[in-house]
C-alpha cells in the first residue's frame, strides 16, 4: 500500500519543479520539515506571521540579484500553494529563512 504524501514533500515537488522550469536545473529547494510543521501546529492558537526555513543548493557562483529574484520567486510561489492546499488554516508567510549551499 502506498502512502500518502505529506504537505511538505507535495510542497517541495512543486517548488523544485517550478524553480528548476525557471533557472535551470542548478537550483534545488529543500523545505526544513521539521519548522514546516512546527509552523502550522495550531494547537495553541495561530501565530501572527510564519518563518519557514528551506534550503536552496546553488552553482558554485551566483549574484546577489539572482539570490534576491529567487528568494522573491519562492516566496510568492510557496504562498500560492499553500492558499491552495489549506485555504481555510493559510497564513501568508511574510520571509523566509533561506539557506544557500553550493553544489559541489
Amino acid at each position: 500500500m502506498k502512502r500518502k504524501k505529506e504537505a511538505v514533500e507535495i510542497a517541495s515537488e512543486v517548488l523544485n519543479t517550478l524553480l528548476k522550469r525557471r533557472y535551470g536545473n542548478d537550483y534545488t529547494i529543500r523545505i526544513d520539515s521539521i519548522i514546516y510543521y512546527k509552523n502550522r501546529d495550531h494547537r495553541n492558537g495561530f501565530k501572527p506571521f510564519y518563518e519557514d526555513k528551506m534550503y536552496l543548493i546553488t552553482p558554485k557562483t551566483i549574484q546577489l540579484s539572482v539570490i534576491q529574484e529567487v528568494y522573491d520567486f519562492i516566496l510568492v510561489k510557496f504562498n500560492h500553494f499553500s492558499s491552495c492546499f489549506d485555504s481555510k488554516n493559510n497564513i501568508p508567510i511574510e520571509r523566509i529563512n533561506l539557506i544557500l549551499k553550493q553544489r559541489h
